[in-house]
């Protein structure tokens, strides 16, 4: 009997590994710092993130915000906005996907994002 339950609990502990490994695999991180105030990379960060993705979750207050592609795709990106000095907002992009096939696709949407963001700053868009 003690061989018929170790066999289930070590099957177990293998799919967890594997599951755990897998989803630190796909993290990944990009940054950007925009010549302008917080409070206007912020609103443009968020008016992008609301107008050309899916947002999930903002939060002015920690200076975070999550959005997805799409409502099938495997990733979704986390983003932080910290203030990098006079004048100086640094926007940080962090990928997250338990598939590492999908890594290209979701970096070139990345991409667009801060250019994006750029493009609405440029525009004078997050007065």
């Amino acid at each position: 009997m003690k061989a018929a339950t170790h066999i289930p609990r070590c099957v177990g502990i293998v799919a967890l590994a594997v599951v755990f490994a897998f989803s630190g695999l796909g993290a990944s991180k990009k940054s950007r710092v925009f010549n302008a105030r917080f409070e206007a990379v912020w609103t443009a960060a968020v008016e992008v993130a609301k107008d050309a993705f899916l947002a999930d979750k903002i939060s002015k207050g920690e200076g975070k915000l999550r959005f997805r592609n799409g409502p099938f795709r495997g990733y979704h990106f986390e983003v932080v906005i910290v203030n990098a000095g006079p004048g100086k907002t640094r926007v940080e992009l962090n990928l997250r996907t338990n598939l590492r096939g999908i890594e290209k696709d979701a970096w070139r949407n990345g991409e667009r994002y801060l250019s994006l963001i750029a493009q609405r700053l440029q525009r004078g868009g997050g007065k």
